[in-house]
């Protein structure tokens, strides 16, 4: 009994005196001994938010944590975890083609990834680190809430087929200024292609023929890339049509309206993208 009110008593004055908006990291080698009483949620460097165990809330090293701790995992989560986590480029999710989701690439852009589990290579579980849809993932990592204008997009603009690429705010290398405006309506963007990952050894670009379509299209690259894999996106970010490319892509089935189309040879990320539009 006595142990229980000391329980109760240390998780009033606890949840009294919890942090809540900012993220006071406990490191990660903070010891507070072996006893099992639960002292409440925290976040550990490298490790995240976790409930932590011992005898009381000074540590080993006599620091005393009582303020580090939060109320509960969503306040520590809200606080301490990034809005757009990134993935490293090094994880691997095994060679499985199972979806896993949108996920935002270290130095790279919000992509679709595939693998066999959200625990990688590495023995890291990624499963925060993944958005429902490209719009979300944008958002969160490049604020494209404001940067896209759908009111801006023109299937009937005229673009020339010349490269001189530009960035948009939503972190997409359009082939010029013309084709971010008109095809993916983005409101600002700066001269010269986005960053690219490591892995992305040529510099190259895709674009879709005939566009608009009512059928069938097909997909040039420059800069010999062999394209073998593709994902067709819908403007809110679903994933509606993917599969192996073999020189031309079937789309009737899909409905009136403009796409988003990714291709690549790498399974687990395609890096390259363009807009098509559908008849």
């Amino acid at each position: 009994m006595k142990t229980l009110l000391t329980t109760l008593l240390i998780s009033f004055v606890l949840t009294s005196s919890a942090q809540t908006s900012s993220c006071n990291s406990i490191p990660a080698g903070a010891d507070f001994g072996l006893c099992e009483m639960v002292l409440g949620i925290a976040h550990i460097e490298n490790q995240g938010c976790v409930t932590l165990s011992g005898c009381g809330y000074t540590a080993a090293d006599g620091v005393d944590y009582s303020e580090y701790f939060f109320p509960s995992p969503d306040a520590c989560e809200a606080a301490c975890l990034l809005a757009c986590p990134e993935i490293p480029l090094t994880a691997d999710f095994g060679e499985c083609d199972m979806a896993l989701g949108v996920a935002k690439l270290e130095d790279g852009q919000c992509t679709s990834l595939s693998g066999c589990g959200y625990t990688a290579s590495d023995g890291v579980d990624y499963s925060s680190y993944f958005f429902d849809s490209i719009e979300e993932c944008d958002a969160a990592c490049f604020g494209t809430e404001e940067c896209i204008d759908p009111t801006l997009i023109n299937p009937n603009a005229i673009c020339p087929a010349v490269w001189l690429p530009v960035c948009g705010c939503n972190n997409v290398t359009y082939s010029n200024d013309c084709e971010a405006t008109n095809l993916g309506g983005v409101t600002s963007w700066t001269q010269g292609e986005c960053a690219l990952n490591v892995d992305e050894i040529e510099t190259a670009f895709i674009q879709v023929y005939p566009n608009p379509t009512m059928e069938q299209i097909r997909i040039t690259a420059t800069a010999n890339v062999k394209l073998t894999r593709y994902q067709i996106y819908s403007q809110d970010g679903r994933l509606v049509m993917q599969g192996g490319y073999a020189g031309s892509i079937d789309v009737t089935s899909l409905a009136k309206g403009t796409y988003v189309l990714k291709a690549g040879s790498d399974k687990k990320a395609l890096p390259y993208s363009t807009i098509f539009f559908k008849n």
